[in-house]
C-alpha cells in the first residue's frame, strides 16, 4: 500500500509537469507567432495589441 501512495504521488507531480510544459511551449509558440494578445480561452474579449498603438 505504501509504494501505492508513492507511485500516486509521483504521478500527480509529473501530470503537473506535463501541464507547465504543454503551457510554456504554447505561450512560446504564441510568442514565435507574435500572438501575444491572442484572445484567452475563457471567452473574455480581446485586448487591441501593443504593436499596432506604437
Amino acid at each position: 500500500m505504501k509504494r501505492m501512495k508513492e507511485l500516486e504521488k509521483q504521478n500527480t507531480q509529473l501530470a503537473r509537469l506535463v501541464a507547465r510544459q504543454a503551457l510554456e511551449k504554447q505561450v512560446l509558440k504564441d510568442i514565435a507567432e507574435g500572438d501575444l494578445w491572442a484572445r484567452p480561452r475563457c471567452g473574455a474579449p480581446c485586448v487591441t495589441q501593443y504593436a499596432s498603438s506604437a
